[in-house]
């Protein structure tokens, strides 16, 4: 199995460390300059004794039949290039959310970008949005408190650099996968916003819930994850470092270690990728989430 990531730090390092511990080898990587992808290609090779090969540009890698895969964790704005490219050869494709975005973005854009993406595609497509699994493994242990849900809240505080919109632009995403796979795909309504440098703050009713997100970015602050259904409140507890990591959700009764969300989103794109299966829940998702981020900031709801 052959694997390329187009953009190899930061996230793109997360995921191919994760990528190497699932057992693929035969891994390529892709900077913004040879120099900086022949750096970074020794880096983690030294890291985690790998043998990643560095991709001279992009003709190295947009060849018929010469990847399985490609992971895009370049930046947003170059998403919707290497998408249209991974699909003019027919890769799979793990994006990192949000799927399409630029500072030019318009609504028309986007829509025709997405309808192409429907015409085109043919084999898997995932976007990065592990954060979904806290709610399966809630639907699994606590199926009771997964009905008739009135009110949702989302807590989540995270380290990074975005500020003002950027930061709905980068945590929206998470938001939303929880509550499609919560509560499917809803009708939303009634948008506010409160938005600082920092702080993200929205409210609005999707379906016949009453939804609040929470979303705080800055470079040192200290991570929270809780949401909330109803009124029991779950909290993220994450353990250890390394391979003694253990992830956890806290109420007020009980402890519950879960898989790691990240490992969950990337092992299931893996299994369908070595299966040649279609996941077309999967890709499902993606469309919907894009067209929900689209709607909300781009749209008056």
């Amino acid at each position: 199995m052959k694997i390329a990531i187009i953009g190899a730090r930061g996230i793109g390092e997360v995921i191919i460390k994760k990528i190497i511990n699932y057992g693929v080898e035969d891994l390529s990587i892709l900077c913004s300059t040879i120099t900086s992808t022949k750096k970074q290609a020794n880096y983690l090779n030294k890291k985690y004794k790998s043998n990643i090969k560095a991709l001279k540009g992009e003709g190295d890698l947009f060849q018929k039949d010469l990847f399985d895969a490609v992971v895009i964790a370049s930046p947003n704005n170059t998403h919707s290039h290497f998408i249209e490219q991974s699909l003019q050869y027919n890769f799979n494709i793990f994006c990192e959310k949000p799927l399409i975005w630029n500072k030019k973005n318009n609504i028309k854009d986007i829509d025709n970008f997405l309808k192409y993406i429907q015409k085109k595609h043919k084999r898997l497509l995932f976007c990065n949005t592990p954060n979904k699994y806290f709610i399966k493994s809630i639907i699994k242990k606590y199926p009771k408190l997964t009905k008739n849900i009135k009110e949702f809240t989302f807590v989540f505080h995270t380290k990074g650099n975005n500020i003002h919109e950027n930061i709905a632009i980068d945590l929206l995403p998470h938001g939303y996968s929880l509550i499609s796979e919560l509560l499917g795909n809803q009708k939303t309504l009634n948008y506010k916003k409160i938005s600082t440098k920092y702080k993200y703050l929205c409210s609005f009713t999707y379906g016949v819930c009453k939804v609040n997100f929470e979303f705080i970015e800055t470079p040192k602050i200290k991570k929270k994850l809780i949401f909330k259904i109803n009124n029991n409140s779950f909290k993220r507890i994450q353990t250890g470092t390394g391979d003694s990591y253990k992830v956890f959700l806290k109420n007020k009764n009980d402890k519950v270690r879960i898989e790691d969300p990240y490992n969950s989103h990337i092992n299931l794109f893996l299994n369908y990728l070595y299966q040649k299966k279609q996941a077309q829940e999967e890709y499902r998702l993606s469309i919907n989430g894009m067209n929900w981020l689209k709607n909300i900031l781009l749209s008056k709801i």
